[in-house]
């Protein structure tokens, strides 16, 4: 398998290039404060919303790209309304995930901290639980996967 046939493949663009961005955010993320990259926090690998962004990026970009080579305009205005519908739903379906995220898969936990002047003080904070970051990745890979679909049912691939 060549390089061009990778880069030209339906899953490149639309799957394979969030994933790895958010990969690389990740570690980004997370190195510069550890020693290894499995020193962070939790949350900072809960970066399915960001995989679930990118992808819809690149498809609006894709299909940016697609209404520019359309030559008719029955297929100009079904690109339009897939934007259109597409973004609807991406906005609708990241409330919803992130409704449940808020609801399932956020935990409260307490600190102790030191202030300079001797006395120490709880500090009630939230953080993401292992439910929220499977919800979150659920999402992204789900948004992602349609996303790859979607390039392929219209044809441009």
């Amino acid at each position: 398998m060549s390089f061009d046939t990778i880069m030209s493949s339906p899953f490149f663009l639309p799957f394979v290039l969030p994933f790895l961005g958010v990969i690389i955010t990740a570690y980004t993320k997370v190195t510069p404060l550890s020693r290894t990259i499995f020193d962070g926090n939790k949350g900072d690998f809960n970066l399915g919303f960001d995989f679930a962004i990118a992808a819809h990026i690149i498809f609006i970009v894709e299909v940016s790209n697609m209404l520019k080579n359309a030559g008719d305009s029955k297929h100009v205005d079904k690109l339009t309304d897939s934007i259109l519908i597409g973004t609807g739903l991406f906005l609708i379906l990241s409330i919803i995930f992130l409704e449940v995220v808020k609801k399932w898969g956020i935990e409260e936990y307490q600190v102790k901290v030191e202030e300079p002047n001797g006395q120490s003080k709880d500090i009630q904070s939230n953080r993401y639980n292992t439910k929220g970051i499977i919800i979150s990745w659920t999402f992204g890979l789900f948004w992602s996967i349609w996303v790859v679909f979607y390039a392929i049912s219209v044809g441009e691939y």
